[in-house]
This record gives structure tokens, C-alpha cells and sequence, in this order.
């Protein structure tokens, strides 16, 4: 992970790059890096985490007008060691995230504190069990903070809605959509500005 510095004042606000490719950290990045802003209304909490390696650690960086904190970390969460595809996925209002494992198969969630950065509360949504297995592509969460929207790979691919406040949430997942593709693939989602969900 890498960072530029760019000042928009310059180039009739194109910008110009001071400080380019300034490394943070080193490592086998997994793909679902986030950011969710700081309880301040003005700092950023940067999440990520690595694989390669057995464990459950969570890798987090503070972002504020006097730079990029060191990077901490917190054991927390399924431990896995194949984990190069993994979304952190967080709520609108920040108070929980969602961890998406593809390699484990797993679903998992996390409360998250936006003043001190700890996440808490961690419960196993989904662990691989149930016929068949799904894997799962990408996700988003509803902007009341209660329903989960995930894809999953395979033919066909699949959208659930999983109600977050259901102790037994994913055994009553809604299956809201389904694509029988020819290619055994899943679509990225994102929650828009204007609240609504795209796939």
C-alpha cells in the first residue's frame, strides 16, 4: 500500500503530484481494502487485511490533516491463511463492518468503534455449511444498516438479502435476484449516493 500527495491548487486545479508512491505497507494485501470516516466528521479509518498468513488480523491506519498513523492491528475474526480475496464491508453510518471471505467461505461481522478505531462483537453470519456452498463476490449494506446484499459466484449467480438483526440470519436469506451466466463470475454492488443498491 502506497500513497501520492497532490495539490489541486496547481495546473488550474488538474494538480500536481509532490510525493508519489509512498509506501505504507509491505505485503500480500487482500482485495477489499475500506476506509470509514473518523467519529470527528473529519479523520479517516483506513482497514485492510493480508494473506498468505494464518491469522485474524485486522490492519488499520488513521487518516488526518497531519498525515497516515503507523499501522496497528487487531486480532479479531476468523482466522484464515488463503484469504487473497476478502471485502471489508462497512455500514453507512460506520458502527459495523462486514468481512466477505471467498477462499474460507464465510461470512462474518464486526462491531466498529469510529472515535477509538476497535472493532468488537465479532459473529459468524455464514462458515461454509449448507448444500450447496456458496461463495461470495462483493456486498453492500442497506442505508438503514440492517440488510446485507451479497452476490455469490457460480452459474447461476445469486443476490441474498440477509436480515443483520436475525440471530438466524443466513438461514432466512431472501434470495432477491439470480442470473444464469454462462461464466462462473460475480457482480460487484455498491450502495449510491442516492440510496439505492447497483450491481
Amino acid at each position: 500500500i502506497s500513497y501520492s500527495l497532490v495539490d489541486l491548487s496547481y495546473n488550474n486545479g488538474l494538480g500536481k503530484v509532490f510525493n508519489k508512491n509512498t509506501l505504507i505497507d509491505t505485503g500480500n494485501i487482500a482485495d477489499g481494502i475500506t476506509a470509514i470516516r473518523h467519529g470527528n466528521g473529519r479523520d479517516w479509518w483506513i482497514l485492510y487485511k493480508k494473506w498468505f498468513f494464518n491469522n485474524n488480523f485486522i490492519y488499520k491506519i488513521l487518516l488526518t490533516p497531519q498525515g497516515l498513523s503507523p499501522v496497528s492491528t487487531q486480532n479479531i475474526g476468523l482466522s484464515f491463511s488463503n484469504g487473497s480475496f476478502y471485502r471489508l464491508i462497512p455500514s453507512p453510518d460506520g458502527s459495523a463492518i462486514v468481512g466477505l471471505c471467498n477462499s474460507s467461505i464465510s461470512i462474518e461481522k464486526f462491531s466498529f468503534d469510529r472515535c477509538t478505531g476497535n472493532l468488537s462483537n465479532h459473529s459468524v453470519i455464514y462458515n461454509g455449511t449448507g448444500s450447496p456452498p456458496y461463495s461470495f463476490w462483493d456486498g453492500a449494506i442497506s442505508p438503514n444498516n440492517r440488510f446485507l446484499y451479497v452476490t455469490t459466484i457460480g452459474v447461476p449467480e445469486y443476490v441474498f438479502q440477509i436480515d443483520l438483526l436475525n440471530s438466524n440470519a443466513y438461514q432466512n436469506k431472501i434470495v432477491v435476484d439470480s442470473i444464469d451466466s454462462l461464466s462462473n463470475t460475480g457482480s460487484a454492488i455498491r450502495l449510491a449516493p442516492n440510496g439505492k443498491i447497483y450491481r
